[in-house]
């Protein structure tokens, strides 16, 4: 008999299914199925006998005895590999879709398998002369010209024996479900809706006790899709499961091309831990084996991580069972967050499903790089980032200067600041303060924090004994080449005016929370950084500007909300992955949207008798609502990150590198830099917080938001319980960047 998740139903409308939930329609009456017929004679006079190993493999691919007397009778027969060990001959029998292994006599059982996608021929798309075309030229900019990368991901794919199991519904094979995915949901899915072309590139890596490039910088088309489908037809996994000549090779891959417009990922899918044989060092002596695994993977992928930094996506994916251990994966995600890059680890159920939700996840944060990358102006041209060291995150601070830091001497350090606050006048200069003046400042060579638009160097003050002193601080630039040919000030105006404006924001949210009936000393407020601008006179790349703020714990730093409307805890963004009940998105409205009444939204302006029961993690979503609201639409401030200090009374969320989008009434866009959407995004519906809102939004009579030159600020006429608001300045004044 065929092997019970073997017959003839295996997989073929289970895919066809999947077809569907991605968007993706072949004629599924040409998808070809197995139709083997049963033996009509018995087959259990025939003796086999299975060794321990053998008996092992049938059971964990669900094979059983009779399949394997069917194979000896009936199936193909022809040579196999000798023996490692001995170099006895070996038989291959093949029969209804399993691949048996034995011995010379055939009376004994070796190991067995199911053949690659066994019961399931998934279509192959129709070549034309114009996709043979379209191939040709992205092949041909690929092969000659590394700036037309928009992104190049690596995929290591275990190749191992155990890939082999058919664990999954329907009997189908782990290698069966990753091929599966990687040529749909990777490739045709993507070409269909567009998130991916010609000039994103592709390579493969086999995994097993050697690693095999079986596709090199591969542009992504439908000629690639077939090449995918027609090795899930072939693919043999055998053998170990060795990472680290993996990753030499996947290391070799990703720096083939290091223009900085390329987005990276490496994409590491596995079902298991390293079989790797550990070297002999003397600082592994003492270490467990899976501790010296997680050491060497962190010396690779910081690596890796401290070149590339936010341009790279470490991707993992544990696809086995639940029991087994995937600490090593979750430590490549986990290492490369330590340097700024993007680091994920999902462990997927064993469906074709599961794997494809997690590998479209994956693919967002290739396409949020790529948009990062993207010029403003023209979506065509890729920006280039720097190209810079970083240090990791846990890194120890400095107490002095070192060869590792930039000296610059107070005689070659200029504070500025944006005169009269208008936002044309000049840059004017102003006095440095006295703890600048001893023997000036420092600044780090390599760089330990990234965002969207700007690198981050530790920066410390300095006496004429080389000591640092003073507070902790960070100096900010831009990520981009580009940007050098801007003015040495300009690329920071953006910033001062949008962290000023998101500032006085702030101000007035604590005011209005402070009058919540509930809130006392231990709810959390909410501050933005002060920021000041100094010009260094560097010896190697002239007069810079530097952006300098106080430094945030980098290991309590971490994003309550996003620009693309996430809040924490609702999407595993992170190598950390989400547990328990996931909070609503913010989302984004329409035109028509704008006019809604606020009553529609439960915000009455009238006093009404609510229980508040505020939580920590609840004050930022309130805020960027409270802004919205407050600003009558106008503007929404989110991507909140920073530290939440517990130290003080009130507890404060610190915050830095916000995000306004501003609604023009002029047709302006992107007034606040590339960030700024220019449009609101709408509230959240039926949330915990939305007591929190039904309070901000009350306002006494008389008062109003104003928009003033630099942002809005508080008129009131008849009560001057909230005069208070006069701290909100309308302008950029000297004194707010100390």
């Amino acid at each position: 008999m065929l092997a019970e998740g073997h017959s003839q139903k295996i997989r073929t409308f289970k895919v066809a299914r999947h077809f569907e939930k991605v968007g993706f329609c072949p004629n599924i009456a040409e998808m070809a199925v197995s139709t083997s017929e049963t033996p009509t004679i018995t087959t259990s006079a025939v003796s086999v006998i299975s060794s321990p190993h053998g008996l092992l493999r049938r059971k964990q691919r669900k094979i059983n005895i009779r399949d394997l007397q069917a194979a000896v009778k009936y199936g193909t027969k022809e040579a196999g590999f000798p023996c490692p060990r001995t170099g006895e001959n070996r038989w291959k029998y093949t029969h209804a879709d399993v691949v048996y292994i034995t011995d010379a006599s055939s009376r004994h059982e070796i190991t067995s398998w199911p053949a690659p996608a066994a019961g399931l021929d998934i279509p192959t798309v129709q070549v034309t002369e114009a996709i043979k075309r379209e191939h040709e030229m992205a092949d041909l900019r690929v092969r000659t010209s590394h700036a037309s990368w928009t992104s190049h991901t690596v995929a290591v794919v275990d190749q191992s024996g155990s890939m082999r199991n058919t664990d999954l519904a329907d009997g189908a094979t782990r290698s069966d479900a990753v091929w599966i995915t990687l040529a749909l949901d990777f490739v045709a899915k993507r070409l269909e809706s567009g998130e991916a072309s010609g000039s994103d590139v592709l390579s493969v890596i086999l995994m097993n006790d050697h690693s095999k490039v079986l596709f090199r910088q591969r542009p992504l088309d439908w000629l690639l899709y077939n090449d995918l489908v027609t090795y899930l037809r072939t693919a043999t996994p055998m053998h170990a499961g060795n990472y680290f000549p993996a990753l030499n090779a996947a290391e070799e891959l990703l720096r083939s091309n290091e223009h900085g417009g390329c987005a990276l990922m490496l994409l590491f899918l596995s079902d298991g831990r390293p079989s790797d044989i550990m070297p002999t060092r003397a600082d592994l002596c003492g270490y467990t084996t899976s501790r010296k695994y997680q050491h060497l993977v962190q010396e690779r992928i910081g690596v890796l991580a401290s070149q590339f930094g936010r341009r790279l996506t470490v991707a993992t994916i544990g696809f086995g069972s639940a029991e087994e251990n995937f600490s090593v994966l979750n430590t490549m995600a986990t290492t490369s967050e330590d340097y700024g890059s993007v680091g994920i680890f999902q462990t997927p159920a064993l469906t074709v499903e599961s794997l494809g939700k997690a590998m479209s996840s994956l693919t967002e944060s290739v396409t949020e790089t790529k948009t990062e990358l993207t010029h403003l102006g023209d979506p065509s041209i890729q920006r280039t980032v720097r190209s810079v060291v970083r240090e990791s995150r846990r890194a120890v601070d400095d107490l002095r200067l070192s060869s590792e830091w930039y000296h610059y001497e107070a005689s070659d350090l200029q504070r500025v600041v944006r005169g009269s606050g208008h936002k044309r006048a000049p840059w004017e200069d102003v006095e440095l303060e006295s703890s600048c003046t001893n023997s000036g400042v420092a600044m780090k060579k390599t760089i330990f924090g990234e965002g969207a638009e700007r690198m981050v160097r530790k920066f410390r003050l300095v006496t004429e004994q080389g000591e640092f002193h003073g507070p902790l601080l960070v100096a900010k630039e831009s990520r981009f080449v580009e940007d050098s040919a801007k003015g040495i000030l300009e690329f920071h105006l953006v910033f001062c005016e949008t962290q000023a404006h998101a500032s006085r924001l702030a101000q007035v949210f604590n005011q209005k929370l402070s009058l919540i009936p509930g809130v006392t000393n231990r709810t959390p407020r909410v501050k933005f950084l002060d920021c000041r601008v100094f010009v260094v006179q560097d010896r190697n790349y002239g007069r810079i500007g530097l952006l300098v703020e106080d430094m945030l714990d980098p290991m309590k730093y971490m994003k309550w909300n996003n620009n693309a409307g996430h809040v924490a805890g609702q999407a595993a963004v992170s190598a950390h992955q989400a547990s328990g009940p996931l909070r609503p998105p913010i989302f984004e409205i329409q035109e028509e949207e704008v006019e809604e009444d606020e009553e529609e939204e439960g915000l009455q302006t009238g006093i009404r008798d609510v229980s508040i029961n505020i939580q920590d993690e609840d004050i930022p979503q309130a805020f960027t609502h409270f802004t919205y609201r407050y600003t009558e639409r106008k503007m929404m401030v989110c991507d909140l990150q920073g530290v939440l200090d517990t130290a003080c009374s009130p507890p404060l969320f610190q915050l830095t590198d916000p995000v306004i989008h501003y609604r023009s009434d002029h047709g302006r866009s992107h007034v606040y830099g590339r960030t700024d959407k220019g449009r609101g995004l709408s509230p959240l519906r039926f949330v915990p917080i939305m007591d929190i809102l039904i309070w901000l939004a009350m306002r006494p009579n008389g008062e109003n938001p104003t928009k003033q030159t630099y942002g809005y600020s508080l008129q009131n006429t008849k009560s001057t319980a909230d005069n208070a608001a006069h701290l909100i300045r309308p302008h950029l004044p000297p004194g707010s960047m100390h």
